[in-house]
């Protein structure tokens, strides 16, 4: 009897133990990915914040939560942002890429410095065919082949991610819930130049040994951003139907390109050009 006893209060701990499904609708959850590009790129880390305090000073368009997102702690090897590298999974693994602003800034998408940190607003809906989830402990972050789950934050670092949100921006933003993630860069103005920069020295990409393996191809229309110099300043991935790892060797290539300057009425300028990088099997058989 004792031992039937002691079976029955160890199942009602274990019952206590575990939390009850939607209990954390209200909680403060976080994610966190180690985007790790190298060789070819960089590294860094995106962090992903949900926070009652946050939500309640944002306008939702309609039911669900607000999702912070900061990128910093690069190690300054041209790391290289690419927002439509990132979504989020919910309890039935659907994709979820809409309703995404960054802040601060024209685009996210680019270079990354060592010390810069970059923000974003995330809408995330519920209660809906597009993202179905309940618990916030359902849904997974994801950027390129990283994902991970949302777990609660401490009382600690719930102050300190409060203190780090740049709460002035984020009282200006205006969540568009039609706004896709990979439409975040903005398309070059062809009416930079009269004459277009011409590459002189083009640096082939890497086709990397995982993608060459999983057969992956696919071609990656990079923005490059050239100064009157002829130097690349800064890439960014306009439109891409490649794999992460394919987008990062794409840019990480043409940030090396060198360029004759375009010009605008004979003088020469920086402006921003478009240069299609296909990566196929057929160029290393």
């Amino acid at each position: 009897m004792r031992l039937v006893q002691r079976i029955c209060l160890l199942g009602l701990l274990l019952v206590l133990a575990v939390p009850a499904r939607g209990a954390d609708r209200d909680g403060n959850f976080y994610a966190r990915v180690r985007a790790n590009d190298a060789p070819i790129g960089g590294r860094f880390t995106v962090y992903a914040y949900m926070l009652d305090s946050l939500d309640a000073g944002v306008e939702l368009p309609g039911p669900g939560r607000v999702l912070a997102i900061n990128f910093r702690q690069s190690n300054g090897k041209d790391s290289f942002v690419i927002p439509g590298d990132l979504y989020l999974e919910g309890a039935t693994k659907q994709r979820w890429d809409q309703g995404f602003v960054p802040l601060g800034s024209r685009r996210l998408a680019g270079l990354l410095p060592k010390d810069e940190s970059r923000w974003a607003l995330w809408w995330v809906p519920t209660g809906s065919e597009a993202l179905v989830w309940e618990s916030l402990q359902e849904l997974s972050f994801h950027y390129g082949f990283t994902r991970s789950p949302f777990v609660p934050l401490n009382d600690e670092d719930t102050a300190a991610t409060l203190k780090a949100l740049p709460w002035e921006w984020i009282a200006g933003a205006d969540l568009d819930t039609n706004r896709p993630v990979g439409e975040l860069a903005y398309p070059p103005n062809p009416a930079a130049f009269d004459k277009v920069p011409v590459a002189k020295e083009r640096r082939a990409p890497v086709y990397p040994r995982s993608a060459r393996m999983y057969s992956f191809e696919g071609t990656v229309h990079v923005v490059a951003v050239v100064n009157e110099k002829g130097s690349v300043l800064d890439t960014f991935v306009l439109h891409s139907d490649a794999t992460h790892e394919l987008n990062v060797s794409a840019l990480s290539a043409v940030k090396r390109w060198i360029f004759r300057p375009g010009t605008k009425g004979g003088t020469r300028v920086t402006g921003e050009v478009v240069i299609p990088v296909r990566f196929s099997l057929d160029s290393v058989k």
